[in-house]
């Protein structure tokens, strides 16, 4: 199982902060002109400024504040502007630096599965599990966006949470075991995400794809069959036939 981060990102551009998807230049340059759509300094892609709205198929969402950078994408919040309700948006990046058209058609596809062929278990079952219930592929846009329903997604991670506080030996023990019940109903549940014979795995499990809520409550999110489609390396999974 390997761990899906943006360091790579780095490699592809000349960022002062050598972390392109976490500096602040993209988000200053958004605030000062607008409509700007790469770093003034780096070229890398800026972020989405207030009230962008996005059209799902479930939907349009209304962009709130940009919350923080995760994995290898960032993380919005914002609503579903029919409904009014909550939502957390994760935008991942298809820059021309990284992939070709083809790979980034690929993606895009890929990712549009992810929603049509996701959990067959219903919604209200799922097992602490963050999963999109939208996805936004336009192929004319180098940006695609996972929708979140509520304010789970944007709960903070395992990692920020131990920067903040120590773990008694009774609340490790509590953490793991509902990581691991988490995990048995992942595996134990059939997907039509990537393939229809194999069983869905995370993948992708780590301080930074764990969130924790105040009650003490564990998610795992983040998973490898979205979330490595856009690290800028050769993925592990093998996208769908037709997108080849």
């Amino acid at each position: 199982m390997s761990i899906i981060d943006s360091t790579t990102l780095a490699k592809f551009y000349q960022c002062t902060e050598n972390a392109p998807l976490s500096c602040r230049k993209p988000s200053e340059t958004t605030d000062k002109i607008s409509g700007a759509k790469f770093c003034l300094e780096c070229g890398f892609p800026t972020t989405l400024p207030v009230s962008t709205e996005l059209r799902g198929s479930l939907g349009t969402y209304r962009i709130d504040k940009l919350l923080r950078s995760q994995g290898i994408g960032r993380l919005y919040s914002g609503i579903q502007t029919s409904s009014g309700q909550s939502v957390v948006i994760k935008e991942y990046l298809l820059p021309k630096q990284c992939f070709n058209a083809v790979e980034a058609q690929q993606r895009r596809i890929a990712l549009s599965q992810v929603t049509q062929g996701n959990l067959t278990t219903p919604k209200s079952r799922e097992f602490r599990l963050v999963t999109p219930s939208d996805t936004i592929a336009d192929p004319s846009s180098d940006r695609v966006y996972l929708i979140f329903p509520g304010e789970i997604a944007a709960l903070p991670t395992l990692k920020q949470v131990l920067t903040e506080r120590a773990f008694s030996a009774s609340r490790v023990r509590q953490t793991l075991n509902q990581i691991l019940q988490s995990l048995h109903f992942l595996h134990t549940q059939p997907s039509k995400s990537l393939s229809q014979t194999t069983a869905t795995a995370h993948g992708n499990l780590g301080l930074d794809s764990i969130v924790v809520s105040d009650n003490g409550y564990v998610y795992v999110c983040d998973l490898a069959s979205w979330e490595q489609l856009f690290a800028p390396i050769p993925p592990q999974i093998t996208l769908p036939q037709q997108a080849l």
